[in-house]
């Protein structure tokens, strides 16, 4: 006994002194405190909320600690929401609200009207107000008191969460002119039910209807019903938040606010305008090199901002000119570059013109396929975003102290949507500050349309086919009196792109002409 406990003895000892002697080797030093300011943290994907999904990929961002996720970051087995609905953009001046925090709300007679066949319980997700509906058949909401009238308007919008829904269906009906309801096929009452197939479960899905697909309602003047209807039938719990119509299609028709129409400017007159620069893209083979610069340099430790999944690439894959029009490229392609590797490739081009005041007009055909992001816009030259074509020769200052002007861009997820951005720093406070909105578009990749900057030291304008749909006053707030150059892009995924589809091969958009006036 006594003869086996010192040999354990001496094997502990020699064991301790050659783990001892093997950390003080020369190729294993002792760690040394580095005082170094310059240490850099590798660049690589963001996971803010530490789920194990990378934001880029990430459906539901911010998701507490200690929850379960699947491969899109969203709750395995919640039941409830954990966060509160998007909040919206749109507006208040073009909504017409009937829930919502964020604006203020029509009179609602009930939002649960008698012969729903379910219950509801009004909660608070971290301040917000939310409607949830359980063992959901369907459930009614009226505004007989106070109906809507939504000719002018161009969508309806709502947020919905659950854990346990397959497909919703949306219902509106409208009452007729004498206001009062009568029965489906009986007098003037009409009504149009949308089916949403595709169910994303425990994430919130912002919904955003045209009117137009509402084909059974001939007017829209007198909404007064709005039906949520779940299967499994009377199973479900489904929680609603943001209900409201947006949107002016100029027909006239009720609004939340006042659009001042008795006081709106004049069209401009563009002819004491003359053309300064343009591309109409009459020639064969790569871009103009007089023209446009390539940038490729990416300047977010080899990668671009916003999440975005690309390399930008100078060849004639990503970008040539053909039969009158310049094609920029997005496609499913392994490609390395200052160390870094991504799975598509594309193409963003700087101007070599710059220009202050005047109007811009590209005519484009937009890329069709979910998880782009195209983009007509513009940045001030004395920005000092490394690789761009100006460098720092007319100043250097952050974004958004530049300005940046979003004449074009489009999401990933919803081709019917174009949007119209000013980002900026206020002059004053250095304070970020945007201001945009969106507008219906039914067929950006079928056909080209115009989409057009009109500025001046007064005001700022975004236009689709000549029709003004955002306008931003352009006062000692706002950046906007320094040379701003155009940039034509397609992005992949990211925070505009979205979830990029498995059968992603390539995409394009079309550039008919490029003109700046002044």
């Amino acid at each position: 006994m006594g003869i086996t406990m010192d040999l354990n003895r001496t094997f502990r000892l020699l064991f301790f002194c050659f783990v001892v002697a093997c950390s003080t080797t020369d190729d294993n030093p002792p760690p040394i405190a580095d005082d170094s300011s310059e240490t850099e943290t590798p660049a690589g994907p963001v996971d803010a909320d530490q789920d194990g999904v990378v934001d880029s990929e990430d459906a539901c961002l911010n998701t507490p600690d200690g929850l379960e996720v699947d491969s899109f970051g969203c709750p395995v087995n919640a039941t409830s929401p954990y966060q509160a609905a998007p909040t919206p953009t749109h507006e208040s001046n073009e909504v017409i609200a009937i829930f919502s925090d964020a604006y203020s709300a029509r009179t609602v007679d009930s939002f649960l009207t008698p012969w729903s066949q379910a219950s509801l319980e009004m909660i608070s997700v971290n301040g917000d107000d939310i409607i949830r509906y359980n063992d959901l058949a369907f459930a009614g909401i009226e505004t007989v008191s106070q109906q809507i009238d939504a000719r002018a308007k161009t969508h309806v919008h709502f947020d919905y969460w659950t854990a346990d829904a397959t497909v919703l269906k949306f219902k509106l009906v409208d009452f007729g002119a004498n206001g009062v309801y009568n029965g489906v096929g009986v007098a003037d009452d009409v009504e149009h039910e949308i089916i949403i197939e595709t169910v994303p479960q425990r994430q919130w899905v912002s919904v955003d209807i045209p009117l137009s697909d509402f084909t059974n309602l001939s007017t829209r003047a007198n909404l007064a019903q709005y039906l949520f209807i779940a299967e499994p039938y009377g199973v479900a719990t489904v929680y609603i938040d943001n209900i409201y119509f947006y949107g002016d299609n100029g027909s006239g028709g009720d609004s939340q606010g006042s659009n001042n129409d008795d006081d709106e400017d004049p069209p401009i007159d563009n002819s004491d305008l003359d053309l300064v620069w343009s591309d109409e893209f009459d020639y064969e083979g790569r871009p103009d090199t007089s023209k446009w610069f390539h940038q490729t340099y990416a300047p977010n430790g080899g990668s671009w901002f916003n999440g975005e999944l690309q390399h930008y690439v100078d060849n004639e894959q990503t970008t040539y000119v053909d039969n009158g029009t310049l094609k920029i490229v997005a496609r499913r392609q392994n490609y390395t570059t200052q160390g870094v590797t991504k799975n598509y490739t594309s193409a963003r081009l700087n101007s070599k013109e710059f220009f202050r005041y005047g109007r811009v007009d590209v005519r484009a055909k937009l890329p069709a396929g979910g998880g782009t992001w195209p983009a007509i816009w513009t940045l001030g030259t004395n920005i000092n975003e490394a690789g761009n074509y100006y460098g720092s020769q007319y100043g250097s200052v952050g974004w958004p102290a530049c300005g940046e002007i979003d004449i074009m861009e489009q999401n990933g997820w919803d081709k019917t949507q174009t949007y119209g951005y000013f980002h900026w720093a206020d002059t004053q406070t250095g304070a970020y500050v945007n201001n945009g909105t969106t507008t219906y578009i039914a067929d950006s990749s079928s056909r080209f349309h115009v989409y057009s900057l009109i500025w001046t030291s007064e005001r700022m304008q975004i236009l689709l086919d000549n029709e003004v749909f955002l306008e931003l006053p352009n006062d000692a707030n706002n950046p906007y009196d320094n040379p701003h150059y155009l940039l034509l892009n397609i992005a992949v995924g990211g925070n505009l792109g979205g979830n990029v589809p498995a059968n992603f091969g390539t995409q394009v958009m079309e550039i008919d002409y490029v003109r700046i006036y002044q």
